[in-house]
């Protein structure tokens, strides 16, 4: 099996959230599915999409944040989401 995706998009201190179909939301106060692994970094670190793709969505999305999503060439999407900023040219 060729191995397509990079295992994770950013040099990280811990993961804060991992994905799972019951987590406890600490803002909702209540148990729901996190569909995503949340990375703890510094401020301004560098996001790497983990594989080669089209951007589709760049800018501000609600609860995300700032995000990036990428479409992947074998369908996959991928999203960056709650960053400190987004580098210029970077573009649906």
């Amino acid at each position: 099996m060729e191995r397509v995706f990079l295992k994770a998009p950013l040099d990280f201190r811990r993961i804060s959230s991992r994905f799972t179909r019951r987590r406890y939301h600490p803002v909702l106060g209540r148990r729901r599915a996190h569909l995503g692994t949340d990375y703890a970094a510094d401020r301004g670190t560098p996001v790497h999409t983990t594989g080669d793709g089209t951007v589709t969505r760049a800018g501000r999305w609600g609860g995300y944040g700032r995000i990036v999503e990428i479409r992947h060439i074998n369908g996959y999407r991928t999203r960056y989401a709650h960053l400190s900023w987004i580098a210029r040219g970077i573009r649906p």
